[in-house]
This record gives C-alpha cells, structure tokens and sequence, in this order.
C-alpha cells in the first residue's frame, strides 16, 4: 500500500525523485531496493526497510499539508455563511439577528479542524515510536 501511495505521489509531485529521496532522508539505494517487489520474498519484509517508515511520515505529512490547505483555502463558505448571506439586508446594513451566527458557525468549524490536526500528530507520533522500534519488536 506505502509502495503504491509513494510511487503516486512521486508521479504527481513536481520534485524529481531524487529529491523525494533526499527530502525522506534515506538512501537510493534503499529506496531502489524497496520500491522493487521482487526483492522480498515476503510482503511484510519490506516493513524492516527504512524507507518504508520514511515513505508512510511522508505521505503522512503531505495529506495534513492538504488538508490544512483545503481549510484555509475554504474561508467559512459553507452552508451557514450562505444562510447569513441571503438573510442580510440588501442595503448593507446589518442584521441584528445575523449578529451571533458568525461566531456560531466558526465555532461549529473548530473541533473539526483540531480533531483533523490531533489525527494527525497521533499518527506521525505513532510512526515516530514504530520507527524507534527494533525489527523484533514490530508485530504485525
């Protein structure tokens, strides 16, 4: 699944792949030989290879990077900010009624992105203490 996630991303990615090498800190040929299947002749070998655990804090790191963007680029235009659109007046002047629903809907947006950014510090923190481990110790 890494394998196939990374060769995506490095397909899609405008950095060369020696610069993803470099970026993951491993060497080529490492890289070279995980990257190969016919290397391992069983599929969870590929797990003791460093480039693995740099290849899943990587894809890790870039689909928080994503989503971080995707909120920011967002800026509050959902369903609520419609609703206070078409309810404020035509003249420009505000709404009384309007007055509380801007912090309601930032409000109701917040747990949302903690919770994504939590996710995702647990999981690099997990990839971090999985990465500490000796071969002996991973139990898959």
């Amino acid at each position: 699944v890494i394998r196939g996630e990374l060769q995506r991303f490095i397909d899609a990615s405008p950095l060369t792949q020696t610069a993803i090498i470099q970026k993951m800190n491993v060497n080529n040929n490492t890289f070279r030989r995980f990257m190969d299947p016919k290397t391992y002749k069983n599929q969870w070998s590929a797990v003791s290879n460093g480039t693995y655990w740099a290849a899943a804090r990587l894809l890790a790191e870039d689909k928080w990077e994503k989503e971080q963007a995707k909120k920011k680029g967002r800026g509050g235009g959902g369903a609520a900010a419609k609703k206070r659109k078409a309810a404020a007046p035509a003249d420009g002047t505000e709404n009384v009624g309007n007055a509380g629903g801007g912090a309601a809907a930032a409000a109701a947006t917040k747990p949302s992105a903690k919770k994504a950014k939590a996710d995702a510090v647990a999981l690099m923190a997990k990839i971090s203490k999985m990465m500490a481990r000796s071969d002996s110790e991973i139990i898959i």
